[in-house]
């Protein structure tokens, strides 16, 4: 565990994106602290504040290149420096300066990508994640929720301030606002610091240990989970259709139902990102399984090998590359007493083709492309050699 107090700036540094876990609850106001940051913004010049421990733990790499943590503690306090941070740039944006808007969004709210499309810097907990999504990206969002709230209370502070305000309020929450930031690394047990920073007893600390218990084993399951479908994440619930007749069995079931897989691993390798797939997980973030499916793939062999095995076989036939199988890994993974199927995708070294059906991962779906929308696609991700 690496230990080391630091601004808020360098907290949210260019390529760091942080996953709040699902045993992370809502987002909650309290006009107190509001109110006592900005206080501390509005002083002449604008004081710092230290804001306690911020907990983090390192996962593996995302697709896009991040550095992916998974964030125990601190989401709340976080919440509400975004909040603030949401209404100067709404603020400058507004006229006072437009400039300082784009300079915010940028430091603290979203990476760029190397393929010009850019990805949230936070994570949020699920409930939270569409209106603090819309009030980042500027588009519609519910009327109410407590970060909203949050954001319409800091705003009517700032109204208008000048521009040399708001930046100097803008300075201070980025290099003068401080964390001592725990990072632990991998093969770390978070749940002992999400205990410590959590009041014992209180019905928050004992749900979060029952959700953390589910996931214990598996943080980077965790979090990809927690995160959502994204451009490089994609949930399937199921491995094959169910039986289209009431009362149906295992002999029902269709094993053309594996074409969603297929037409979700062709499109990552498309992607010039790649990404992974979960199986036994609904759209929803619950994990159901694939157990109840492994005697529907083989019925003499009714158990993880047997559907690993069925699995990577039609993969292998279907995918229209040579060696398929050097771009994707199979992988078993556990939570809340369930099989999850995880398939990391690679990008492929040229296009790839279903029945000559061609994919791509765009936003948080998996889309066919036609026409010239295909070629032009094609040529801007495979740009033919020169001699």
């Amino acid at each position: 565990m690496n230990a080391k107090e630091i601004p808020l700036r360098d907290f949210f540094a260019p390529g760091v994106k942080y996953v709040s876990p699902s045993f992370q609850r809502p987002y909650s106001w309290k006009r107190e602290r509001t109110a006592g940051y900005i206080a501390a913004l509005f002083r002449d010049p604008p004081a710092g504040c230290f804001l306690g421990a911020a907990v983090a733990m390192d996962l593996a790499p995302a697709p896009d290149g991040c550095a992916k943590r998974l964030l125990i503690d601190g989401t709340h306090r976080i919440m509400t420096l975004h909040a603030i941070l949401l209404a100067l740039r709404d603020e400058a944006a507004a006229g006072a300066d437009p400039a300082l808007a784009g300079e915010i969004t940028s430091t603290h709210f979203l990476n760029t990508r190397p393929d010009g499309h850019d990805a949230l810097k936070l994570i949020v907990p699920r409930k939270d994640r569409a209106l603090y999504e819309a009030l980042v990206r500027g588009g519609p969002h519910p009327a109410r929720g407590d970060l909203l709230r949050a954001r319409d209370f800091a705003r009517d502070a700032f109204r208008g301030a000048t521009a040399e305000r708001l930046r100097a309020a803008a300075a201070a929450l980025a290099d003068r606002f401080t964390f001592v930031a725990l990072l632990l690394d991998r093969d770390e047990d978070p749940y002992p610091l999400f205990k410590l920073f959590n009041a014992p007893g209180e019905e928050f600390t004992r749900t979060g240990l029952k959700e953390y218990t589910a996931f214990a084993a598996d943080p980077e399951l965790m979090a990809l989970v927690a995160g959502g479908e994204s451009r490089e994440v994609e949930f399937k619930e199921r491995t094959l259709k169910p039986p289209q007749k009431p009362g149906g069995g295992a002999k029902d079931c269709l094993p053309e139902g594996a074409f969603g897989i297929f037409r979700s691993v062709a499109g990552f390798m498309n992607s010039p990102t790649g990404g992974t797939l979960l199986v036994g997980v609904r759209d929803d973030g619950t994990v159901r399984g694939i157990e109840d499916e492994y005697p529907q793939v083989d019925r003499g062999k009714s158990n993880w090998d047997g559907y690993a095995l069925y699995l990577n076989n039609r993969l292998r036939s279907r995918l229209s590359t040579k060696n398929p199988i050097l771009f994707y890994t199979i992988q078993r993974r556990r939570a809340k007493d369930h099989d999850v199927c995880m398939v990391k995708v690679r990008p492929g070294e040229e296009p790839v083709y279903i029945d000559k059906r061609f994919y791509v991962r765009v936003g948080n779906q998996t889309v066919e492309m036609l026409g010239p929308d295909l070629v032009n696609y094609v040529s801007k991700r495979w740009p033919p050699a020169h001699p």
